[in-house]
């Protein structure tokens, strides 16, 4: 079980790149790096040589 606690509702808050706390995830600045490009998972998945079933379970903190 992840000690990680989300807001109620279980939705994530959103975060920039530039607002970004010391304490966010990898996933969490992969995912806002990635959007600010408008890149897709696919797409990131293909140039970086990853799965994206992979880079979104990174995304999500798994």
């Amino acid at each position: 079980m992840s000690d990680r606690s989300q807001p109620s509702g279980g939705k994530r808050k959103r975060v920039s790149a530039e607002t970004a706390s010391p304490g966010a995830t990898l996933g969490d600045w992969i995912r806002v790096s990635r959007m600010q490009q408008s890149m897709s998972q696919r797409e990131l998945a293909d140039r970086s040589g990853l799965s994206r079933s992979y880079l979104c379970d990174i995304e999500r903190g798994r």
